[in-house]
Order: C-alpha cells, then structure tokens, then sequence
C-alpha cells in the first residue's frame, strides 16, 4: 500500500468525522462523559472501509483523554521504506493537528494507529498540545 493513500483516506476520514457535528463549537470543553459518548456514536457506523484496502475499524478511548482511531490495512505486507514512514508519520501528523485542533486545545490527545491484516502495528501518530505547536 502507497503512504500517499494512507494519508488521503486518514484526512479524508477524519475530515467528514469532524464535519458530523460530532464535534463541539470552538471554545466548548469536553468532559472525560462527552468524549466516551463521542466515541460510542461513531462506533455506531464503524467498521467501514474505504478506499486503498484501508478500514477504519472503531475508535477507542486510549489513557484518559485520548482518542485512538484504529485502521486496519487489508495487507499483511505493507512495506515502507524509512523515508516513507518519516513522510507518512509527518502528514498524518499535520491532518490530525489540523482536524482534532478543537479537542487537542481541549487538551484531548488524538491518536491514528495502523495495523497489517494480522494485526501488526505499521503505524502510529498521535496529536496532542505538544506535538501540534503552531
């Protein structure tokens, strides 16, 4: 699977999730009760898969306020360079700070992990205050 169609179907994903207005207005806080009913109503639609041979599996609370959005790549063998998993890591970066900036000011890590069709993690980036510094 090409890096670049990871990306385009991550922010792609990510893009409509924050559009669903499951998202609170700008400003609004999110209590630990808000983040796991967030969770549970876009697990409702869940699994579904996408283009690339990519499926958004669910998405699990991680440690406290952390949401981990699980993908599943329909490949055993996904081979990247270390180049590609350096600009792959670097542009999921880039659309998760930019996508999740409403829960990250919250103080709400958001994190994307990747794994092989049996189950091994290629990939995982996370957005939280420190990592999208502007």
């Amino acid at each position: 699977m090409k890096a670049r169609s990871i990306v385009f179907v991550v922010t792609v994903l990510i893009s409509l999730m924050v559009s669903s207005g499951a998202w609170a207005e700008d400003g609004q806080e999110y209590s630990l009760s808000d983040l796991i009913k967030i969770i549970n109503m876009v697990n409702k639609d869940l699994p579904k898969k996408l283009d690339g041979g990519v499926t958004i599996d669910r998405i699990v609370q991680g440690m406290g306020r952390q949401m981990i959005y699980i993908y599943d790549l329909s490949s055993k063998d996904v081979d990247l360079t270390d180049k590609e998993r350096k600009e792959l890591r670097k542009s999921i970066q880039e659309s998760l700070c930019s996508a999740t900036e409403i829960f990250v000011k919250d103080g709400i890590a958001v994190s994307a992990r990747m794994f092989t069709s049996d189950r091994r993690q290629v990939l995982g980036v996370t957005a939280n205050k420190k990592t999208c510094k502007k």
